[in-house]
């Protein structure tokens, strides 16, 4: 109890402490009297219509939501803080919304927000945010315990959608209802989610009314992640569906929405998988067709060179035979020749007999395919014999002549004889 005595002014400033601490408080009554002056300045009388009582409302009109919507014999719902003018000890309301009573009222201002909303381009297609293509984390914000809230989670669970959610419970009627859920929104916003949801039961205009703030539909407007809005039933519409950027008219189709995005990107990723495990599939089939053909032409070469290097090799074994032969047979018709004319000549004869035997000796060490039988080989370079490695660089393709046959080599490295 206070003891101590006021002045006018202090008396004045504690009961206006008092009657702000209440908060804010929805005032129901007609308006008898509005005016709005040239600065903005809003005053209202608002009327019981029961009992005659009257409360002045007093405030700045560009900030009053609803305002336009309001005017002179309507009844209406006033959201606003009790307050007290100290100077002058004026009681009255500072209002933050006005909303009209009744159906018809709250359809007419309903139709007029949603005009006004939609001339500034707030509910524009092509300002609406995609999702992305597969969803990981979405914020939910609805009433905790509520249909909407089991729903919605029942839903997800049944179709194994591999969503995480985290849950942000807020009132979704009443005086507190849209500052909790403007307020989880821009909370949410901060958090990095795919998608936030907001969602609710349906109801009458009366209680979508939260729905139908012109603060929370600008804040939908602004900001940077997906939203998506369910209200209600099929038949059930507000101002925040259509400001969403994603809208569905239950809580249910809200998930089902949701899933189906994920499914839908799953399935195109495996059929994008299929048909590049196709396409991988016939390329490796085509190299390997070209590289049987590849190694089919490789082997008919080698084998066409091998022919074609024995059958010369066979040729020119053939003709050294045949010049050896005829050089032989001469040298025996001379020796004859000699010895019919010198038969008298014995000694003569067995020397001479001698220089044959050692000649014949000597033509057969000179002989290649002798050479090539003790192990030794011919290096061929164009067909022709190669006596010195100065006619030979690296890199140089050479044939080396063996008994048996004939090989193709590449010099790798030249080391001459000290």
């Amino acid at each position: 109890m206070i003891t101590d005595k006021l002045s006018v002014f202090q008396f004045n400033s504690l009961a206006k402490q008092h009657l702000e601490s209440l908060g804010i408080l929805i005032i129901e009554g007609e308006i008898v009297q509005m005016a709005v002056t040239s600065r903005g300045g809003l005053s209202i009388e608002l009327k019981d219509p029961d009992v005659g009582a009257t409360v002045r409302v007093s405030g700045y009109a560009p900030k009053v939501q609803g305002i336009n919507f309001c005017k002179e014999g309507d009844l209406v719902q006033i959201w606003g803080t009790p307050t007290l003018w100290e100077s002058r000890g004026l009681f009255s309301i500072n209002p933050q919304k006005i909303m009209p009573v009744g159906e018809g009222a709250l359809k007419e201002a309903f139709l007029k927000l949603q005009s006004k909303l939609s001339a500034e381009g707030l509910f524009a297609e092509e300002r609406k945010r995609p999702l992305p293509e597969f969803l990981l984390r979405i914020a939910l914000i609805t009433a905790k315990n509520s249909a909407a809230e089991t729903d919605f989670l029942k839903i997800l669970k049944e179709n194994d959608s591999a969503l995480s959610v985290d849950f942000y419970p807020v009132l979704v009627q009443g005086n507190l209802a849209e500052a909790q859920i403007i307020s989880a929104l821009k909370a949410a916003d901060t958090n990095d989610y795919d998608c936030i949801v907001l969602t609710r039961g349906g109801g009458s205009l009366e209680d979508l009314i939260a729905f139908n703030d012109e603060e929370l539909a600008r804040t939908i407007f602004s900001l940077k992640t997906p939203v998506l809005v369910a209200v209600g039933h099929e038949r059930d519409e507000s101002i925040a569906d259509y400001v969403a950027d994603i809208r569905a008219s239950t809580p249910s189709q809200a998930a089902y929405y949701l899933a189906s995005q994920n499914i839908a990107f799953i399935r195109s990723q495996e059929k994008k998988a299929e048909a590049f495990l196709y396409e991988l599939e016939n390329r490796i089939n085509s190299q390997n067709f070209k590289l049987a053909k590849s190694k089919e032409r490789i082997n008919m070469s080698i084998e066409h060179w091998l022919r074609s290097t024995k059958d010369k090799l066979g040729y020119n074994l053939e003709m050294l035979n045949k010049s050896f032969t005829l050089i032989a047979t001469k040298i025996e018709n001379k020796i004859n020749q000699k010895m019919s004319l010198i038969s008298g000549f014995i000694n003569s004869i067995t020397r001479l007999s001698d220089q044959v035997k050692s000649t014949e000796r000597l033509l057969q060490s000179l002989n290649p395919l002798n050479i090539l039988n003790k192990g030794y080989a011919v290096v061929l370079l164009n067909g022709k014999a190669i006596d010195s490695i100065d006619k030979l660089s690296v890199n140089q393709d050479i044939n080396v002549r063996l008994k048996d046959g004939e090989l193709k080599s590449n010099i790798l490295e030249i080391n001459k004889n000290e």
